[in-house]
Parts: structure tokens; sequence; C-alpha cells
């Protein structure tokens, strides 16, 4: 057999929990945007609600979600512009 220089426990893993940690830190972002993607668009097609309403769920469920996963302001941020965005083209769906 080859001979090692490996000695059990000496491994230094700080870079291993950086990567795990930015890969939780994306799994919850993209939960995140997924679910409220994926809500606002039951809420209006497959439910019939109007755009108002789901839009107010829609975001009340992204504060909540915000809330319990403690995400910083950047996701409140993210939500309000998507929440800006939502009305943009829903007012330009309405002029054409």
């Amino acid at each position: 057999m080859a001979q090692s220089d490996y000695k059990r426990g000496n491994m230094i893993v700080e870079d291993h929990k950086g990567t795990f940690g930015g890969f939780v830190a994306v799994s919850i972002w993209a939960t995140g945007l997924l679910v409220i993607i994926v809500l606002m668009a039951t809420l209006i097609f497959a439910a019939k609600f109007a755009f108002l309403p789901s839009l107010i769920a829609t975001f009340i469920v992204g504060v909540i979600y915000g809330l319990v996963l403690k995400m910083s302001l950047r996701w409140y941020a993210i939500l309000f512009f998507f929440a800006i965005f939502a009305v943009i083209v829903a007012a330009i769906g309405a002029l054409l």
C-alpha cells in the first residue's frame, strides 16, 4: 500500500462551511422567489382572482416568508420592486 501523510481531523473546513452556507442561502432565496412567482400566477390564472388582490396576497406571503426565515432587507427591497414591476406590466397589458 502507498504511504500517506493524512492525519485524521486535520482538514481545514472553513472553505467548505462557506460554500455550504452560500448554497443554503441561494436555496432559500430561490425557493422564496419561486413560491412568490407560482403563487401570483396561480391566484390570477387558476383561482381567477383579480390582479390587485393577487398582488396584495402574494406580497403578504413574501413578507411572512421573509420574517419567518429572517431575511435581510434586500429580500423586502426585491419584493417591493417585483410588485412595482408587476403593476407596470399589468398597466402596459391593460393599454394593449
